[in-house]
């Protein structure tokens, strides 16, 4: 073989390597960019301070806001044993929420 036959297979090689590799950074940007913007909200519910009620948390972990949100309760409770306090009546449940920004909490 001709030494520029070699030259030509080794920089051929290497354009389809540089290539790969320049597309899967792309990909891993592009991938990093959506998780930038994307919320994640999570309910949950947490021991209160003097252990006798539960408080439900709503947080987003994400890192982007979330916008209109609105929140579905299956089975309704009465809170704190009362009957006027149902928990489809808190202001997250009845009205929703425009904008919930990253690492914010509300806690009922």
């Amino acid at each position: 073989m001709a030494v520029e036959n070699i030259l030509s297979i080794v920089i051929a090689a290497s354009t389809v390597i540089y290539t790969v590799t320049s597309l899967m950074l792309w990909v891993e940007s592009r991938e990093t960019r959506k998780q930038k913007i994307t919320p994640n909200l999570i309910a949950y519910l947490k021991s209160a301070e003097n252990h006798i009620m539960l408080e439900l948390r709503i947080k987003n972990i994400g890192e982007g806001i979330a916008k209109n949100i609105q929140v579905k309760v299956i089975q309704d409770y009465n809170r704190m044993g009362k009957n006027n306090l149902l928990l489809s009546k808190i202001g997250i449940v009845e009205n929703g929420l425009n904008h919930f920004p990253p690492q914010y909490e509300l806690k009922y």
